[in-house]
């Protein structure tokens, strides 16, 4: 985990003036905007989580009307 005073010590700032600097430029502080970023990352990856579930299923799909497909024509006398 970062720390105000590990963000502080890299900004060259007291811990309580980074803290109300970060604040003032991005009205969140330091641990509400690294929460947020979290959360947008987890976000991210359920999405593509659920974009790679759906791929493979269009693929079972896919491939289980190719194989009818072609049971069908070589049935088809």
């Amino acid at each position: 985990n970062i720390t105000n005073e590990d963000l502080a010590s890299v900004a060259h700032m007291h811990p309580n003036h980074m803290i109300r600097f970060f604040k003032n430029k991005t009205d969140q502080t330091p641990a509400k905007y690294v929460t947020m970023q979290k959360m947008e990352y987890a976000k991210k990856c359920k999405e593509l989580r659920i974009k790679k579930v759906a791929t493979q299923e269009q693929m079972a799909t896919a491939l289980n009307l190719y194989s009818q497909a072609v049971s069908k024509w070589k049935n088809r006398d």
